[in-house]
């Protein structure tokens, strides 16, 4: 005779985690499931009258659904200013698995966010409590992680889980790997302002990056891209307070997180912080800096801690304009880099010719809003070497610039 336990594995809000392993235990066994969209799991043809322990994990992707709001958050609590609660958030909260929350879980989240970990030191991305459980909020944190049956003795056992994503106490996690969350955002925006301005190579650049409306502002985080052509020295604030423990520079790219305790009013017009640079050739600062959304959400949260998207602008005018750029090596042997920038997602064509009109290559694909880079080789050309017209058009979009191939 044989039995089959099976279950859900959800959050707390009901909704199915998937991809969530499931390790089913005995003194003769040991056997692993992956959960389904919906969260399912079963282990069938089990023996009967055995002894038996039902275990969840999963430990990928850290950063999934983790923001500066959660520090915002946590930091609040820890203050006594709007304490957490709900006992599967306190669980949330505990970053680095100590059973407390403290300046330490802040530590560490922001390392995560700032990218300078991956993984967090002493806890798994994800925690599993027994559905069936009464956490107790006065003591969050003992709670049993396994279910175990002694002596199965039904031919069919239900038993669910409630995953807690650790570090996210917005709630606003995916659990289901094709169709993420939907944040709950504000239909505000705040644009950060920058003066354009003209560099040579060698020169020392401060610019100032300003609030374009009055806020009370709780916290921001964003990723800054920096091409070629500057180099970022430091990060300059006293209306902020930034400190190192708020950014990191990372090659081209600058993340940001930042919060303090109290509630910060800036001014319309008001400078929030300044950047240091220093050239390395001549160019403008609109086509060198532009924000990034690829591993961060560029974000502020206001008094009420909504969430408002985060933008960019050069003299005043959000960065939204169509634009080529020349190639990268030019002259070049073997490969060349083209980028260019599109004010949307949309589909771009390059078009490469020789001296005569005769073209060399069309490539077509659909291409992300902001700045796109394209490589194209010796090889797709056809030829050793020439002058070659390049040409891309989007939409009504079209530009043109020269390139030179050598042998």
């Amino acid at each position: 005779e044989t039995a089959m336990v099976s279950g859900l594995i959800s959050n707390y809000k009901g909704e199915g985690i998937m991809n969530t392993e499931v390790n089913m235990q005995s003194s003769s066994m040991d056997e692993y499931k992956m959960t389904s969209e919906q969260g399912g799991y079963a282990f069938e043809s089990l023996d009967m009258y055995k002894n038996y322990m039902v275990r969840p994990s999963k430990n990928d992707d850290a950063l999934n659904g983790v923001s500066t709001l959660d520090i915002v958050l946590i930091q609040k609590h820890i203050l006594g200013l709007e304490v957490i609660t709900d006992p599967y958030l306190r669980i949330a909260a505990d970053v680095n698995g100590s059973k407390s929350i403290s300046g330490t879980d802040l530590v560490e989240l922001r390392k995560l966010i700032l990218g300078s970990i991956e993984t967090f030191s002493n806890n798994e991305s994800w925690r599993f409590v027994d559905a069936s459980y009464d956490l107790d909020q006065n003591d969050s944190w003992n709670f049993p992680e396994e279910i175990e049956f002694v002596d199965l003795d039904h031919n069919e056992m239900s038993t669910d889980f409630v995953g807690i994503k650790v570090g996210d106490i917005s709630g606003n996690s995916s659990t289901n790997l094709k169709e993420g969350k939907v944040e709950q955002r504000s239909s505000e925006k705040m644009t950060l302002s920058l003066d354009n301005a003209t560099f040579e190579s060698g020169d020392n650049l401060i610019v100032t990056l300003k609030a374009t409306k009055d806020i009370e502002l709780n916290g921001m985080q964003m990723a800054l891209q920096i091409r070629e052509g500057l180099t970022l020295v430091d990060v300059i604030s006293d209306e902020l307070q930034i400190s190192n423990e708020h950014y990191r520079i990372d090659r081209n790219e600058l993340v940001l997180s930042w919060n303090q305790e109290n509630i910060t009013n800036v001014k319309e017009g008001e400078g929030l912080f300044k950047l240091a640079f220093r050239a390395k050739s001549r160019g403008q600062l609109e086509n060198v800096v532009s924000l990034s959304n690829d591993r961060l959400s560029a974000e502020i949260y206001d008094e009420r801690m909504d969430i408002q998207e985060l933008t960019l602008s050069v003299d005043g005018s959000e960065k939204s304009k169509f634009e080529l750029f020349q190639n990268k090596p030019n002259p070049f042997i073997a490969a060349t880099e083209i980028e260019f920038y599109l004010p949307r997602k949309m589909e771009a064509s390059i078009f490469a010719y020789d001296v005569e009109g005769r073209m060399l290559l069309k490539k077509t694909a659909t291409y992300e809003s902001g700045m796109n880079r394209l490589m194209i080789t010796k090889d797709e050309l056809g030829i050793s070497s020439g002058v070659i017209y390049y040409r891309l058009e989007a939409g009504d979009n079209k530009g043109v610039k020269t390139m030179i191939l050598i042998e």
